[in-house]
């Protein structure tokens, strides 16, 4: 998706390598000449290096499930192919999506850019494991403690649990 960033003193040109919005602010800091704050993201290139990994994760939205099985009687939350906790992992061209319970798919991105022909998720298994020792060593971040009310609100809209 086509991000534009225009402004006095930002150079043109053009980012052909994959990144993740996670570096907009750290590159928006950059832009603004701010200092750089510790344990977020790079910024962009070419003010800062691609991520070797893109990895997006999406939680199980429990409040949509809920919700279904009340308005949809015969809806089997289990049953969902969306259900569960996924993954999506990327690397020079090579991309795994996977939940939880072991479902998912591998694509080669650079014969199936339009993700059309999901491949076993066994021929992603590198993927799997360089996420894994992702987890290993994101794990030792500290945790962010938010407000009562804060945690209640983005608890209601499906984003914490």
């Amino acid at each position: 998706m086509p991000l534009l960033v225009s402004g006095p003193g930002v150079p043109s040109g053009e980012v052909t390598t994959p990144v993740q919005t996670v570096q907009l602010r750290a590159t928006l800091r950059t832009l603004l000449g701010l200092e750089t704050l510790p344990d977020i993201a790079p910024p962009l290139p070419p003010w800062g290096p691609a991520p070797s990994l893109l990895i997006s994760e999406r939680s199980e939205m429990q409040w949509y499930f809920g919700w279904l099985r009340e308005v949809k009687a015969d809806a089997d939350a289990d049953g969902d192919p969306w259900s569960g906790n996924w993954v999506a992992v990327e690397h020079e061209g090579l991309k795994v999506v996977f939940d939880d319970r072991g479902r998912g798919s591998t694509y080669d991105l650079r014969t199936d850019p339009g993700e059309d022909d999901p491949r076993p998720l066994s021929e992603g298994s590198a993927l799997i494991q360089a996420y894994r020792e992702w987890q290993q060593t994101s794990a030792g971040l500290e945790p962010v403690h938010l407000p009562v009310a804060t945690r209640q609100s983005l608890g209601g809209i499906g984003y914490i649990q």
